[in-house]
């Protein structure tokens, strides 16, 4: 389970060494996994991009 202040995702997590430490990475491709309910509405005013490079998350195993 991933999850911020905003929702909650159930994701299947993969730990190794291509991240640093304290980051996660998810992709956006697929809507139905949930990981836009992670983010805030707030979005860039140019591009409309979702603010999801600061969402803190909290990673637990189910």
């Amino acid at each position: 389970m991933v999850e911020s202040r905003h929702g909650r995702a159930r994701l299947v997590v993969r730990v190794g060494e291509t991240t640093a430490p304290g980051q996660l990475f998810c992709s956006f491709h697929f809507p139905a996994s949930g990981v836009n309910s992670l983010t805030s509405d707030h979005a860039d005013t140019d591009t409309s991009c979702p603010e999801y490079k600061v969402t803190a998350v909290r990673v637990a195993a189910l």
